[in-house]
């Protein structure tokens, strides 16, 4: 098992487009629960800071929203594109005659036997 060459050696390729599609719910889901989940907190923090700006805070507020649904949503399909992306750059697939090895960066993660 240790001394066979293997057949064929595949790289994954990392595709885009099919990656957004899938991960477009979750980007909806994630821009405006953050928004709302820390928008709500970072608004509720300032009244109780600055009590007196409680009549400015509709004039503050779609801005606070919108910086946290930005951060929490676009920026973090960003970074899972990213990881990912650079995670199947490292990723081989073996073949052998009756065994698949999946490795990643030169260490053995896992092997699936055919028999």
């Amino acid at each position: 098992m240790e001394n066979q060459s293997p057949i064929l050696s595949v790289k994954p390729k990392f595709l885009l487009l099919p990656e957004l599609l899938v991960q477009l719910p979750l980007l909806l889901f994630f821009t405006i629960w953050a928004g709302g989940f820390f928008g709500g907190f970072s608004i509720t923090l300032l009244l109780i800071l600055f009590p007196t700006t409680q009549s400015n805070m509709t004039q503050i507020a779609p801005f606070v929203f919108g910086v946290w649904g930005l951060l929490g949503g676009p920026l973090g399909l960003f970074f899972y594109l990213y990881t990912k992306k650079k995670r199947l750059e490292k990723t081989i697939y073996e073949f052998y005659d009756n065994y698949l090895k999946l490795r990643n960066k030169g260490v053995q993660v896992g092997v699936v036997s055919v028999f």
